[in-house]
């Protein structure tokens, strides 16, 4: 890999590409409990967080809503706070994958990471949470392993989605339900039904990869 290559993606998470409608509002009138304790559980495990070097935060959570569809995110830029509260999330209620929008309302902005997660619950009515995180041994080891996206394929963009559904249709994707994304560097997804079995499964991967570098 070229190293600079590399750094230029990492610099690249947490920068929002897709045009955004945001209505700034109040803390959301929802139970956030859930979705804050998964999230500060992976903030405590580095999976989650602030890169020093490159000032960007990295990593974001999300569950759906289904009627109508819509999801609750973590906002933009808030990797570098430890625990969360209900001022750091926001509704994404409206999205165009092919036209790289969408529309959001909260105390923040959206991830930078949305539409990779509306790509997501666009595979299946069953999806019902996405965890993306950042891991470089876990992400090198799972592209050996697991799905992934096309190298040439960048987050945030109206390709990585469809790259998403091409993943889900023709690979082993829908049963494993993690994949790599080769072109974001470190950059891992897992999904489920519900939060914390999309946890769950994040959890057992890295587990498998310690045993596979003699961690475990």
């Amino acid at each position: 890999m070229d190293p600079e290559a590399g750094t230029a993606k990492m610099i690249d998470e947490g920068y929002i590409k897709f045009d955004i409608q945001w209505e700034k509002t109040p803390p959301l009138p929802h139970d956030l409990k859930q979705i804050t304790s998964v999230r500060n559980r992976l903030h405590q495990q580095g999976l989650l967080g602030y890169n020093e070097l490159h000032k960007v935060g990295y990593g974001n959570i999300s569950i759906l809503s289904p009627s109508p569809p819509k999801f609750i995110i973590s906002g933009t830029q808030t990797g570098h706070l430890p625990v969360l509260n209900e001022e750091h999330f926001c509704i994404v209620d409206s999205w165009n994958l092919d036209n790289n929008s969408l529309r959001c309302i909260g105390p923040v902005k959206a991830s930078s990471e949305s539409l990779t997660h509306a790509a997501v619950y666009a595979c299946s009515p069953d999806i019902g949470a996405v965890i993306h995180v950042h891991h470089l041994g876990l992400w090198e080891w799972m592209l050996r392993c697991y799905p992934s996206t096309d190298p040439s394929v960048a987050y945030g963009t109206p390709e990585i989605a469809h790259e998403v559904s091409r993943l889900f249709h023709t690979t082993q994707l829908p049963e494993c339900a993690a994949f790599a994304m080769a072109g974001h560097e470190e950059g891992i997804f897992t999904f489920a039904r519900d939060l914390n079995t999309a946890y769950t499964i994040l959890d057992n991967i890295y587990r498998e990869w310690q045993q596979t570098q003699g961690l475990g």
